[in-house]
């Protein structure tokens, strides 16, 4: 009996305590329910935000890479451009040094042939020719210095304009890495910017309830994923731009060193041409004064081989002088043209050389020292293209000294 009362006391205290936890539980449902429903409405808005706002970082990283790309093929192609044009100037540099080399000798031996055959002919002419030379010495002597200032003020033109290739060349490497250093930085903001913004995402999720704890665990999932894909994206770009500073800074580097060695073998070669040029000087004065001793040992006139050599001289000088004038102005208009190609600041063109010729009614005198200050002149650099002109005129002095 006190067990079946005690029984139908517990049912009834059981009873009333499920009825209490039931309505309990319907609140709370209800409350649950209503929570999650404004949690999914402002997950979908928050879904759609953020899958706007990776779209747009989308389009922007595929811009960048297709400008960067272009302005990476477009210094490709420039410095392509630029290094077959160098290669160019010093292929033409190189056959033209070539070619007056084989001038100069082909001239040295055309006039040691013709010294040669001319040394037993004027025997007769040696007394007045002695007297000529001594005169004359004093002028040889004057313009071979002259020509000495000439070539070294030329080398130093050269180097400067080496020079001058050289302060564009670190200009232009100095702009590209500036240029990069710039693309860095933004990209560093960017990714500042990111990492701020995914920040704030974060920390605005921990501010949420416990109570949908699953739905943002997997929210939270999905942004790590995607900060995790977006630094990778960055880190990858980064690590694009660096590769390609690099291979810009070492081709930069490449052709600064091709710069210094070509400037050092064109300074050689000038160097090697100056000394060629001082033992030349050397052996025409070691020529003339053997010359001259031996023109001191003579004694008779020669005066119908003078004559006959005045007139031969006066009818050849007008041609010889046009000739020459013309090949000036055409070396002169080409310098110009390989300057403005190259994009260089080249002066105005000068007046041609005016070589001194014999005219006819002077003294012999002045028509012999004409003649040396010529044959001064033919050795010289300006004279490098002039063979066509030059061994017609020594076959003409050779026929008539016979």
């Amino acid at each position: 009996m006190m067990w079946t009362h005690l029984l139908q006391l517990t049912s009834h205290t059981v009873e009333t305590e499920l009825c209490s936890w039931n309505q309990h539980l319907q609140l709370t449902s209800h409350t649950v329910e209503t929570e999650l429903c404004s949690w999914n409405q402002h997950l979908q808005l928050t879904s759609h935000t953020v899958e706007t706002e990776l779209c747009s970082w989308n389009q922007h990283l595929q811009l960048t890479s297709h400008t960067v790309e272009t302005e990476l093929c477009s210094w490709n192609q420039h410095l392509q451009l630029t290094s077959h044009t160098v290669e160019t100037e010093l292929c033409s540099w190189n056959q033209h040094l070539q070619l007056t080399s084989h001038t100069v000798e082909t001239e040295l031996c055309s006039w040691n042939q013709h010294l040669q055959l001319t040394s037993h002919t004027v025997e007769t002419e040696l007394c007045s020719w002695n007297q000529h030379l001594q005169l004359t010495s004093h002028t040889v002597e004057t313009e071979l210095c002259s020509w000495n200032q000439h070539l070294q003020l030329t080398s130093h033109t050269v180097e400067t304009e080496l020079c001058s290739w050289n302060q564009h060349l670190q200009l232009t490497s100095h702009t590209v890495e500036t240029e990069l250093c710039s693309w860095n930085q933004h990209l560093q903001l960017t990714s500042h910017t990111v990492e701020t913004e995914l920040c704030s995402w974060n920390q605005h999720l921990q501010l949420t309830s416990h109570t949908v704890e699953t739905e943002l665990c997997s929210w939270n999932q999905h942004l790590q994923l995607t900060s995790h894909t977006v630094e990778t994206e960055l880190c990858s770009w980064n690590q694009h731009l660096q590769l390609t500073s690099h291979t810009v800074e070492t081709e930069l580097c490449s052709w600064n060193q091709h710069l210094q060695l070509t400037s050092h073998t064109v300074e050689t070669e000038l160097c090697s041409w100056n000394q060629h040029l001082q033992l030349t000087s050397h052996t025409v004065e070691t020529e003339l004064c053997s010359w001259n001793q031996h023109l001191q040992l003579t004694s008779h006139t020669v005066e119908t081989e003078l004559c006959s050599w005045n007139q031969h001289l006066q009818l050849t000088s007008h041609t010889v002088e046009t000739e020459l004038c013309s090949w000036n102005q055409h070396l002169q208009l080409t310098s110009h043209t390989v300057g403005m190609e190259l994009g260089l600041q080249v002066p105005a063109i000068a007046d041609p050389v005016q070589v001194p010729v014999p005219v006819k009614g002077q003294h012999l005198q002045k028509n012999l020292t004409g003649t040396m200050t010529f044959l001064v002149w033919l050795m010289s650099p300006n004279a490098k293209d002039y063979s066509a002109v030059c061994a017609p005129t020594a076959r003409a002095m050779q026929t008539a000294a016979h």
